[in-house]
Order: structure tokens, then C-alpha cells, then sequence
């Protein structure tokens, strides 16, 4: 099993989609859940993100930001964070360990069969 940071986490949605999320440093969403796995299993060997693009935790990187607004006033406050209710009802899925992510495969969710694929993630189908 891959050694998984304690501060990534994957949040898939019930779409195919994923988001990888790591507090207060990098957060993306993949419409590809195989490059979502990829990049997962990068930062699992390195723990740095310093040279990603895409990095959606700030609104700074947002094409409708208004650059005369100082970077430092996003703070990172918009992470994507399902509520206990979009939880229970299905629509997401918050994966704190590889663990997590393979039960999530086995249990139908694709996106997760299909980042576990990417990472060398068994998991029972």
C-alpha cells in the first residue's frame, strides 16, 4: 500500500468527477479521475506541489478574479468541504486513505476504481 500523506484528501462526486484537496496548499478538480490518481500518487512521492498548474484554492486563480484585490484576502477559504448532508445523500464521497479510495472502488464508485488503477491500488471487486 502507498504511503498517503495525512493532509491529502479526495473527494469524489457522484458525476465521475474528483477533487484532490491538500489544506491549505493545492486543490483541483478532474473531470479525468486517472489524472486525478496520477497526481494523487505524485504528491504521495513528494509531497510538493510547487510546480502544478490548476491550483483552484485560491480565487486568485479564478479567470473572474479582480487582480487590483490583494491574493492574501483568499486564505484558502474556498475548499471544496461536502456538508454532512451531501454526504449521506450520495453525492460525495470524501476518501482520507488509500483505504478509504479502495472501498470506494469496490463499492461500484468508477472514478474511484479508476484513480486506484492510476495509484496501484488493490482493491476487491
Amino acid at each position: 500500500m502507498i504511503r498517503w500523506p495525512d493532509d491529502m484528501r479526495i473527494v469524489l462526486d457522484n458525476a465521475g468527477g474528483a477533487t484532490l484537496i491538500i489544506p491549505g496548499e493545492y486543490q483541483h478538480c478532474y473531470y479525468y479521475s486517472e489524472q486525478a490518481g496520477e497526481d494523487a500518487l505524485a504528491y504521495t512521492e513528494t509531497e510538493s506541489t510547487c510546480d502544478w498548474d490548476g491550483n483552484e484554492l485560491c480565487r486568485c486563480e479564478s479567470p473572474d478574479f479582480d487582480d487590483r484585490v490583494d491574493c492574501g484576502t483568499c486564505g484558502g477559504e474556498e475548499q471544496l468541504d461536502p456538508s454532512d448532508d451531501d454526504i449521506r445523500n450520495g453525492g460525495y464521497r470524501v476518501c482520507h486513505d488509500a483505504t478509504d479510495l479502495a472501498r470506494a472502488a469496490s463499492s461500484g464508485w468508477d472514478n474511484a476504481r479508476k484513480m486506484c488503477k492510476a495509484m496501484g491500488i488493490i482493491y476487491a471487486q
